[in-house]
């Protein structure tokens, strides 16, 4: 809900992706549709695994990011390789 539609509007039409963490640390987001491309997939995940490292809190020590995976809505998760994350 907002009082400034027309700039909630641009910035969903921008390409603003929303995430959240749950209690576990889980990050959950939508990176893509069935219809994309696998390149277009593949571009939408790293722009997503580069945001969450670079919002990474100073303080957080060692491995930050320890496995990936990717599902579909109602789909099993498939696990990716995260490499040369920091």
């Amino acid at each position: 809900v907002t009082e400034n539609v027309e700039a909630a509007v641009k910035e969903c039409l921008g390409g603003r992706v929303e995430y959240r963490a749950d209690s576990g640390g889980c990050v959950h987001a939508l990176v893509g549709k069935v219809s994309f491309t696998t390149e277009a997939l593949a571009e939408n995940i790293r722009a997503f695994i580069d945001q969450i490292v670079a919002a990474k809190p100073v303080a957080t020590k060692g491995q930050y990011m320890r496995k990936g995976c990717i599902a579909s809505t109602m789909g099993p998760g498939v696990e990716i390789a995260l490499v040369q994350v920091i």
